[in-house]
């Protein structure tokens, strides 16, 4: 399993709900190119995680496969959350996933 499909499946096992197709595109073009990981023990972010992104310019919101502003983010809908991080590893971001309540 290379990394893209390691993160992948690390978001689709965390809440038993799987990375929607959009946002699963996304990060199958970008995991490798901006160094994007996920950490298995803490893969899901919560509304306020998600909320921080309007005071972190280093934080990037992906929804339906699209980069957006905190203000025009549909709280309904799944996202992504890739937050920079500095690792000895090179890896750029970590991504969480939210995923509101239905």
């Amino acid at each position: 399993m290379n990394h893209t499909s390691w993160v992948i499946k690390v978001l689709d096992d965390s809440d038993k709900r799987n990375v929607e197709y959009e946002n699963r595109r996304w990060l199958e073009q970008n995991v490798e190119k901006m160094k994007i990981t996920v950490l298995e023990e803490r893969p899901i972010a919560s509304i306020f995680d998600v909320a921080s992104v309007r005071k972190n310019n280093e934080a990037i919101l992906i929804q339906e496969g699209k980069k957006v502003e905190f203000y025009n983010m549909r709280l309904g809908m799944q996202a992504l959350l890739l937050i920079s991080y500095d690792d000895k590893k090179d890896f750029k971001y970590l991504v969480f996933k939210y995923s509101p309540k239905q």
